[in-house]
């Protein structure tokens, strides 16, 4: 059976086709015969006048389809009645800004459009270009699903830039988000003391949240968020740098809830494995960095991750930067610091990988000493 869409289907339910304010009235006057219903909408957007070289059937059809377009906004019921929060906007009918507003404010926190407007942002982020197949890919990583081929996120969009939440295609205007949402309310999120082997359900509903969310959670009294949020930031973050998850919860204990291990992997341009380790600690110390280690070593990792919601000792830094120049592996160290800047800014990651990338460059830069035929060209 076809998985349903997380996302609402909106098909002929879009400005492009249809004006929002008339619907509500059609909804209004014929609410609980929605044959009747349907018979305004094709008369008035879908008529032969309009669309002279359609079927008759698929005029018909695509009404039917704005109908159910504003069943899954849940704007109208299955009687074509108003539902509370089409009542709503049919108050604001006559105010098109409030109108517009309404919708997307509704949009954004009720039907996954917060999630959506983030995938953007960090696609853009990860210097990739939008569009459908790859944010559909990037949103089922987050858990947020629609089928394969469907329009649904770019009809959310064009009701989203009514408002102005976007500004032609899939350019946001962050101020104007903020405007519409303010702080995004606290998760609720079931929690299980359960460890998997692949992302979570708890996992991929943090996921959807802004980073800023992720992180404030890393801080959170109750230690198993601790620990879901820790592997929600990472698995957001490789996601940035085109990294597939391969293994979640891999090493520590079962009561280690302020730490969680992950292992990514990439075929882009050739072949590796990322050995990610999180921990909410005051500070990481040299022994756990050692330790870490090894595990990453046991992995076949070529990249290891160390991201610590404190600080990094300064004598486990010497020993990451001591592995890199002895040994063909490389580090990436991210602290606290490096976490506030990337919640504020998901574009700030790449940075930071090129601020330790640059690190590895210079203790490396040592194996071509007494190589003439290679230290020449430099």
């Amino acid at each position: 059976m076809p998985r349903k869409s997380d996302l609402p289907f909106g098909s002929e339910f879009s400005p492009s086709n249809v004006d929002l304010k008339t619907v509500l009235e059609f909804a209004k006057q014929h609410g609980g015969d929605w044959k009747k219903f349907e018979a305004a909408v094709h008369d008035r957007f879908f008529s032969p006048k309009s669309f002279p070289k359609t079927s008759e059937y698929n005029r018909r059809k695509r009404a039917n389809n704005t109908k159910l377009g504003l069943q899954a906004y849940q704007i109208i019921d299955d009687d074509a009645r108003l539902t509370p929060f089409g009542e709503e906007l049919y108050e604001f009918r006559n105010n098109e800004p409030a109108l517009y507003e309404a919708l997307a404010r509704h949009i954004l926190l009720n039907l996954h459009g917060a999630a959506l407007v983030q995938t953007i942002l960090d696609i853009q982020s990860s210097g990739e270009k939008v569009d459908l197949v790859k944010l559909r890919q990037w949103m089922e990583d987050r858990g947020v699903h629609f089928p394969r081929g469907g329009k649904h996120p770019s009809m959310m969009r064009l009701w989203l830039e009514k408002a102005g939440v976007f500004l032609g295609r899939w350019r946001v205007d962050e101020e104007r988000l903020k405007q519409l949402t303010g702080p995004i309310g606290a998760y609720a999120v079931p929690l299980r003391r359960k460890r998997k082997a692949d992302v979570s359900l708890e996992v991929r509903r943090l996921m959807r949240l802004p980073m800023r969310r992720i992180v404030e959670a890393v801080d959170s009294d109750d230690k198993t968020i601790r620990r879901l949020a820790l592997e929600a930031f990472a698995i957001r973050l490789m996601k940035i740098n085109r990294l597939h998850c391969e293994g979640t919860g891999l090493l520590g204990k079962e009561g280690d809830n302020d730490e969680v291990d992950l292992v990514f992997e990439s075929t882009r341009p050739v072949f590796s494995r990322w050995y990610v380790h999180c921990r909410k600690a005051p500070r990481l110390q040299l022994d756990e960095l050692a330790k870490r280690c090894g595990f990453g070593h046991s992995l076949k990792s070529s990249v290891i991750v160390i991201i610590s919601a404190g600080a990094i000792d300064s004598r486990a830094r010497q020993y990451a930067d001591a592995l890199m120049k002895d040994t063909n592996l490389c580090f990436v160290m991210i602290d606290r610091n490096d976490m506030q800047r990337i919640s504020s800014k998901a574009s700030a990651f790449p940075a930071v990988l090129s601020r330790e990338a640059r690190r590895a460059r210079v203790f490396k830069s040592t194996a071509f000493a007494g190589v003439p035929s290679l230290g020449a060209g430099r």
